[in-house]
């Protein structure tokens, strides 16, 4: 007698999910540092085009306490993105 190969056993089940968990876990980790990848982006191009647009654009010098505001546009982008 034959034993079916598409029976699904304990065992079959067991290897299905612990494969499915780390697919899932791959997936968040890449989600994550896409993100976090994305926010330093925006972040430094953030603080970029401010300097630009400061130094070019107005007779003021550059202030420094904008880059608090910047840190807390980075961790808004960083939390929406993840």
């Amino acid at each position: 007698m034959k034993k079916n190969k598409d029976k699904m056993t304990f065992w079959t089940l067991a290897k299905e999910i612990t494969h499915f968990a780390k697919v899932k876990k791959s997936i968040y980790l890449f989600a994550f540092f896409a993100s976090l990848l994305l926010s330093i982006f925006v972040y430094l191009s953030s603080w970029i085009i401010g300097y630009i647009f400061d130094h070019f654009f107005s007779k003021q010098n550059f202030n420094p306490n904008v880059f608090n505001y910047q840190l807390y546009f980075m961790l808004i982008v960083f939390l929406a993105s993840s």
